[in-house]
């Protein structure tokens, strides 16, 4: 190797190294993005007075609206587009948009428009149109509509690097949460989230049917047993659809 490309080679991998992390091989950086979550939400609780006030969040959204897909990787699109409506979501909120009741429900996911890579969607669009037809049944809990029964909002940007393993850890996190999901092998019953039957298709297209698909990821080796020879039944968990979080400061 002639001695100027080695040493430009040098020079260049910790910049890639570090690009890497902050997302240089996604569509756009969401570095930024993902300082904002790792500071303000803990525990999936969003501290959205902060959000607010942070001035490059605009840049976010502007990113989102003006990006360019052409060409992207089927995992640089999906945590694109999961990221997309994350931020979306976040700034519905701060819009004064709220899901908890029918008429905010009916301005938060189908009439409030935004801007997607030059495409103006409302959130039901994105999701329905660009999340869901990925074929990923695990993108139901990572994206999220501000929601306490919602999934927790990750304290990290999605990249396409670590995509797998971000959607597998937040899978198992929310099928083994009590508050979301409760398995009762003696009363043969599986209290489980309405996120099972509202996109029941997704999970019985990658594994058959919903109770195969919670025995993937069910910590418990006899519950899981149990869903796999359909021995419980599923009842659906009432829908929690107060904020994840509060327009108070969000203390570390």
């Amino acid at each position: 190797m002639p001695r100027f490309i080695a040493i430009a080679v040098i020079i260049l991998l910790p910049c890639l190294a570090a690009g890497e992390e902050s997302g240089f091989f996604a569509i756009i950086d969401w570095s930024h993005w993902d300082a904002i979550l790792r500071s303000h939400v803990i525990d999936g609780e969003v501290a959205y007075a902060a959000i607010a006030d942070d001035g490059g969040f605009a840049t976010i959204v502007s990113g989102i609206a003006t990006a360019d897909l052409e060409g992207s990787s089927p995992e640089s699109l999906l945590a694109f587009y999961i990221n997309a409506y994350n931020v979306l979501a976040v700034q519905a909120i701060l819009n004064g948009r709220s899901p908890s009741t029918n008429l905010g429900k009916l301005r938060f996911f189908y009439r409030d428009k935004y801007t997607v890579a030059g495409e103006k969607m409302s959130l039901h669009a994105l999701e329905k149109g660009r999340i869901r037809s990925l074929g990923e049944p695990r993108i139901h809990f990572a994206i999220v509509c501000a929601s306490a029964s919602c999934p927790q909002l990750l304290a990290e940007a999605y990249l396409p690097h670590r995509l797998d393993a971000q959607l597998e850890n937040n899978t198992r996190q929310f099928i083994n949460d009590p508050v979301k999901n409760r398995f009762d092998i003696g009363n043969h019953t599986a209290s489980v989230s309405r996120i099972f039957k509202w996109f029941a298709e997704d999970f019985e297209a990658a594994a058959g049917d919903v109770q195969s698909f919670l025995a993937r990821y069910v910590d418990d080796d006899k519950v899981a047993e149990a869903l796999r020879e359909g021995k419980l039944k599923l009842r659906l968990l009432d829908y929690d659809w107060s904020l994840n979080g509060s327009f108070g400061a969000t203390k570390r």
